[in-house]
């Protein structure tokens, strides 16, 4: 009697051992699917900049929105994320270097909050630069 008690209790134990690392396997899968919608919604605002046409469009994708993340849910209320894209002018002086006495170019930052269930806010930043449109 008491090896049948301590075998359902060790197939108790392994079979929720298995069912947790299911449940945790799936979560983090979906947490990743999340992650990678952000990153492709910054990465496109950084190709908008990077593609602008002028100074005065380039500077126009300065600011905050909110957009729908792309994922496959069915069913459910669409997750959203707030993009805030920031455009800086860096100006370097290279004349010791090359002869030229400065560059411009804009310092471009993108950052795309998130919110993912419980577990709090997360931030996917991409940074780049971009040379003066003529």
């Amino acid at each position: 009697m008491v090896e049948l008690l301590v075998c359902m209790t060790i197939t108790g134990f392994t079979m929720s051992a298995m069912v947790a690392g299911y449940i945790l396997a799936a979560r983090k899968a979906e947490w990743t699917t999340v992650c990678s919608a952000a990153h492709r919604l910054a990465a496109r605002q950084m190709e908008q900049a990077k593609g602008a046409t002028s100074t005065n469009r380039l500077y126009s994708l300065a600011g905050t929105l909110v957009e729908t993340l792309e994922l496959p849910e069915i069913g459910a209320d669409p997750l959203t994320a707030t993009v805030t894209t920031t455009i800086n002018r860096v100006s370097l002086n290279t004349s010791v270097l090359s002869g030229s006495p400065h560059i411009e170019m804009h310092a471009v930052r993108v950052e795309c909050v998130w919110d993912y269930t419980d577990l709090g806010p997360f931030t996917n930043v991409v940074c780049g630069y971009c040379l003066p449109v003529p």
